[in-house]
């Protein structure tokens, strides 16, 4: 991209991943980062669902069971 371009950009809409806001950060430091509604629901949701899913296979754990709703839980 053109330099001209790059230092035209101004706003930016990026998802919540670290390497992306750093490299935005280094090469971007005016730019303005604007995360939107469905990365922050996303996020939320999977960190929901994945607390859920540690919860249960902690508790299978402790009680020695290796399966859960008839399924193997990978980690």
């Amino acid at each position: 991209m053109p330099v001209a371009k790059v230092i035209s950009i101004i706003l930016l809409s990026l998802d919540m991943r670290r390497t992306f806001k750093a490299v935005v950060l280094k090469y971007l430091p005016e730019a303005v980062i604007v995360i939107d509604s469905f990365h922050i629901s996303t996020q939320l949701l999977h960190k929901r669902v994945n607390g859920a899913r540690r919860h249960i296979q902690n508790k299978q754990k402790k009680e020695n069971k290796e399966r859960v709703f008839n399924m193997t839980w990978i980690s």
